[in-house]
């Protein structure tokens, strides 16, 4: 029970700082601090933070999903919020940010007296889709990070309709918050595989590899997608997180040379404050229309 209460506490420092203090680019840029000392975990804690690195290294990106979102020992949480938080300021792949959205909005859920929790979920929700906007410029397949960017729209939308809520002068710090932790880990951020992927290109090239044993199970499809399963999606019970997996191995996007993407991304980021003002504004907007 004292593990428990110590865990949730952990949590709810974090995100109060990350709201009441604006602690998020200063945390991107605390180096080392940032990674709780090894000696204040126990070895299997330790043993929990290595698994998820590997499955993350593996694209297994459903049991990395499940493994921190799916309610588990108590004693895991802390490790959970430590390694998704720190992979967040250290600009890691896409789906370390929208794990931890959807971890702190769970805890949101489950404390609803501390509204701090939802909000933080929120500001990184939308620093996850600026960072695919910014980074999607170095995919080779277009459609993966258009597919990205429409998949974090609708299943976090929750976290979006959160931040529209807020009182205005909190809803313009939420904003830059999220803005502000974009550029302090745009330098930090590499080629993003599961950003990437799921695209049309992935596709074709499943059908590809498949074509022959499909077409034996089923002489007259319907369409080209007819009878072969591309893709499945993670239980609806992690808070609007959608992974999408390819039914073989793992997938390996291609990446455009730097000079086919730097200033396109550039022109994109400029945009950023009038577009993320722009993108609340239509949740805000909704949001009043259901209330007539």
């Amino acid at each position: 029970m004292r593990r428990r209460a110590a865990s949730i506490g952990a949590a709810m420092a974090f995100g109060l700082a990350l709201w009441l203090c604006g602690g998020v680019p200063a945390l991107a840029q605390s180096g080392p601090e940032a990674t709780p000392a090894s000696d204040s975990l126990t070895q299997a804690q330790r043993n929990y933070m290595a698994s998820l690195d590997r499955d993350l290294a593996a694209q297994d990106y459903d049991k990395l999903t499940k493994s921190i979102l799916k309610p588990g020992p108590s004693a895991y949480l802390k490790p959970a919020l430590d390694w998704t938080r720190n992979g967040t300021l250290k600009g890691r792949s896409i789906i370390v940010p929208l794990i931890y959205s959807s971890l702190l909005w769970n805890l949101g859920v489950s404390f609803p007296q501390l509204p701090d929790f939802k909000t933080s979920s929120g500001i990184i929700a939308l620093y996850a889709l600026l960072v695919a906007h910014a980074d999607g410029p170095k995919c080779a397949d277009p459609t993966a990070p258009a597919h990205r960017i429409d998949a974090i729209t609708r299943d976090y939308r929750k976290q979006f309709e959160a931040i529209a809520a807020l009182p205005a002068k909190k809803r313009h710090a939420a904003l830059a918050a999220a803005i502000r932790l974009e550029r302090s880990t745009a330098k930090l951020r590499t080629d993003d595989k599961y950003l990437c992927r799921f695209g049309m290109q992935e596709t074709l090239a499943i059908l590809r590899r498949h074509r022959v044993e499909k077409l034996k199970e089923k002489k007259k499809p319907k369409s080209p997608f007819a009878g072969i399963k591309i893709q499945k999606k993670a239980e609806s019970a992690f808070t609007g997180l959608e992974i999408q997996l390819p039914a073989d191995a793992p997938y390996v996007p291609s990446f455009l040379p730097y000079d086919q993407w730097a200033s396109k991304q550039a022109a994109i980021r400029a945009t950023f404050p009038a577009m993320l003002t722009a993108f609340i504004a239509k949740f805000k907007s909704q949001a009043a229309q259901r209330a007539h």
